[in-house]
């Protein structure tokens, strides 16, 4: 924000932008039913728990968009998080 050289973006636009690698990382449920076909991202990685709602899988996976599900993708955060958890008692 503030970057003169800058073009502002909405959340939904960022979603929406033509783009090799999509990688929802902070919010549940950004990608749902309404916003799915929209989407042109190659491939969707799931930095988030649980970014993307079941129904929008199916959109997803019709329109050839790969997901990597937040159980593969970000799993090491939950097995870091436990290790510190363990540390602290």
């Amino acid at each position: 924000m503030g970057f003169r050289e800058a073009e502002a973006l909405t959340n939904t636009e960022i979603l929406e932008l033509q783009c090799d690698v999509l990688l929802p990382a902070a919010l549940e449920n950004v990608l749902c039913a309404p916003n799915a076909a929209s989407v042109k991202a190659k491939l969707i990685i799931e930095g988030a728990s649980g970014p993307t709602i079941p129904g929008a899988d199916q959109t997803l996976g019709d329109n050839g968009i790969l997901v990597v599900s937040d159980v593969l993708a970000n799993a090491d955060g939950v097995v870091i998080s436990y290790f510190e958890w363990v540390q602290g008692l």
